[in-house]
C-alpha cells in the first residue's frame, strides 16, 4: 500500500464507497478507503442472504435501539438495528429495496436551512445514479428516472396481487416510485462501484478493512475504537 494519498475515505459503507470510486476518477488522484469491516463475504451475492447475515457480528455492528415503548416481546426490549459491517456497510446486508425517500421531506430540510437538499436539486444525483430497467406492467415517470446510471434497480417481476392489494388497502394508488427492487443478482455499493475499479486495474483506490485490529496484531475492543474516533473528532 502506498504511503501517501491525496484523498483518505473513512468508512467504506454505502456513501463511502461511492465517494472513493468518484474520486479515482481523477488518474492523478490516489484514494485511501477505509473500513472497519472485510471484504462482503460471498454469499452476500445472494437475494435470500441477509437473515445470515445481519444479527451476525461478523458482518453486523449489532446495534440495537434504547428499551421504550417498542420491542414488548425482545429481550430487554431492544429493536435489533442492523448496520452493515463490510465494505459496502449496510448496501450488503439490506433486503435491496429502493427508496429515494418523499419530495416534502427534502423540501422540509431545505426550509429548515439545509442549502442545496431540496428534492428539485437532489433530483439529478438520482437520477444520475441510477440504472432502471423498465417494466411494461408499470408506468414510470420518466423524466425522473435513469436507465444508465450505475445503481442497478428494476420493478420486481410478477407483481404480486396480494402487493397491489396491500396499496389499494391502504387507500393509495400504485406508486412505481417507492416499489423498485433488484430482480438480478444482488450488489453492494463496494461491488457496484468500487470493484470495478479493481477489475479494470486501475491503482487509484486503496482499501485498508479491519481497522480495528492494531498493526502491531493486538486487538483493540470495539469501544476503543469508537472513543478513539470520538477524540480524533473532538480534536
Amino acid at each position: 500500500m502506498a504511503q501517501e494519498f491525496d484523498f483518505v475515505v473513512v468508512g467504506g459503507g454505502s456513501a463511502g464507497a461511492v465517494i472513493a470510486s468518484r474520486l479515482s476518477e481523477d488518474p492523478a488522484c490516489r484514494v485511501a478507503l477505509i473500513e472497519a469491516g472485510e471484504r462482503p463475504p460471498e454469499i452476500s451475492a445472494l437475494p435470500i442472504a441477509p437473515p445470515a447475515m445481519q444479527l451476525n457480528p461478523a458482518t453486523d455492528w449489532m446495534f440495537t435501539a434504547d428499551p421504550r415503548k417498542a420491542g414488548l416481546g425482545l429481550n430487554g426490549r431492544r429493536v435489533p438495528v442492523p448496520r452493515g459491517k463490510m465494505l459496502g456497510g449496510s448496501s450488503g446486508i439490506n433486503y435491496m429495496m429502493y427508496v429515494r425517500g418523499h419530495p416534502g421531506d427534502f423540501d422540509a430540510w431545505a426550509a429548515g436551512g439545509a442549502t442545496g437538499w431540496s428534492y428539485a436539486e437532489v433530483l439529478p444525483y438520482f437520477r444520475k445514479s441510477e440504472g432502471l430497467a423498465a417494466s411494461d406492467e408499470i408506468v414510470i415517470d420518466t423524466a425522473a428516472h435513469n436507465t444508465t446510471g450505475p445503481l442497478g434497480v428494476s420493478v420486481r417481476d410478477p407483481i404480486l396481487p396480494a402487493a397491489r392489494q396491500f396499496v389499494e388497502a391502504a387507500g393509495r394508488s400504485w406508486n412505481p416510485e417507492r416499489r423498485l427492487q433488484r430482480s438480478r443478482p444482488r450488489r453492494s455499493q463496494w461491488r457496484r462501484v468500487v470493484d470495478p475499479v479493481h477489475d479494470a486495474g486501475w491503482p487509484a483506490v486503496e482499501h485498508l478493512s479491519g481497522v480495528s485490529r492494531r498493526r502491531a496484531g493486538a486487538a483493540a475492543e470495539p469501544d476503543d475504537y469508537r472513543r478513539r474516533a470520538g477524540d480524533a473528532r473532538a480534536r
